[in-house]
């Protein structure tokens, strides 16, 4: 995939998750590398159920039935790279749902003609437009395939402006919590989007449950605990108000206090309850290093610190601000 095609996966997956999310109708996302996106309706591994995904951006025609069967050489078609996939996983007998999601649209003849469908269900295409599908799919993947939970969709999130959508999907989702709250909500996007590509590069097993849930889902659990952070900011504001302070007294010039306090909230936001696994390591580091300090912080020592950082912490704070930033939150934490 391309890079804006590569955004708009992640962009999308998030976009539906907050939406199923709200609904009750979705718990964890999981985003793959090469299209595929699942939903999961549950942490509990007994009883989840999953919506699979695959996300298909770009092009000017919609795909008519002949292009989403065709094969090139020893290539599976689209909807055979679909199918094969969730048997790969081998996830086949819980998911609910299969959705080809594509922006370009849809050129399929269906039951009844004279209207148009955001998403059509397999069961709604004409009868002999059905009938090449399943025996062409039976044929290249030399198995019967469940047709019946397919359905084909033409996204409403706009390829030209993907990032305001999801931002304004989250304001709206904040301030439906709280109308009075003037909250970051290009912050929070910036942390779920960051999370879902990291994992996203991750490739693990699914049928280790607990283990794929920590390092590669985002959970209902972490929009949670951001959201609830953001609708109720005092606790935050005033670790950042007693972070400005800090570094003044730690003499940074005032050029430097706007770029600590954004790498501050950042860490701030990172380390909420329900983060990723990796940044509840950096965070614990820290503060195991700060139990060493005897004395009040002072810059000289600030800058020791940092200088003898655990690798966890360098490796996932990439810039010295940034691990400044986190020492200094950490100190003011304990």
């Amino acid at each position: 995939m391309t890079a804006d095609r590569f955004s708009y996966q992640y962009d999308w997956a998030l976009h539906e998750f907050l939406e199923l999310h709200h609904r009750g109708e979705a718990s964890i996302v999981f985003v793959e590398l090469h299209e595929d996106v699942v939903f999961g309706t549950s942490l509990d591994a007994e009883e989840t159920s999953f919506i699979f995904c695959q996300v298909k951006a770009g092009g000017k025609s919609g795909y008519s039935s002949q292009a989403l069967i065709k094969r090139s050489g020893a290539k599976n078609s689209i909807l055979g790279k679909m199918l094969s996939s969730i048997a790969v996983k081998d996830i086949a007998e819980r998911v609910q749902k299969l959705g080809l999601v594509a922006t370009r649209g849809f050129s399929l003849k269906l039951k009844t003609s004279g209207f148009r469908l955001e998403e059509i269900p397999f069961s709604e295409l004409e009868e002999k437009t059905a009938t090449v599908i399943r025996e062409s799919l039976q044929t290249e993947l030399n198995a019967s395939v469940p047709l019946e939970k397919l359905h084909f969709r033409e996204p409403s999130l706009d390829t030209r402006s993907t990032r305001h959508a999801v931002i304004g999907l989250i304001s709206d989702l904040l301030t439906e919590r709280n109308p009075n709250q003037h909250s970051n909500s290009t912050q929070i996007y910036v942390v779920l989007t960051d999370e879902l590509r990291r994992k996203g590069e991750i490739a693990w097993d699914y049928s280790d449950w607990d283990q794929l849930v920590m390092r590669k889902g985002l959970t209902a659990d972490r929009v949670e605990a951001l959201f609830a952070q953001y609708s109720s900011t005092v606790s935050t504001d005033e670790l950042i108000n007693d972070f400005d302070s800090q570094v003044r007294e730690l003499g940074f010039l005032t050029r430097d206090v706007k770029r600590l306090r954004e790498r501050a909230r950042t860490y701030l936001l990172n380390t909420l309850a329900g983060g990723a696994l990796v940044q509840v390591q950096v965070r614990d580091s820290i503060r195991e290093h700060l139990s060493t300090l005897e004395a009040v912080l002072c810059r000289q020592t600030l800058e020791s610190l940092v200088n003898s950082c655990a690798p966890v912490v360098t490796e996932h704070l990439r810039d010295r601000e940034s691990r400044a930033a986190a020492y200094i939150i950490e100190y003011l934490r304990s």
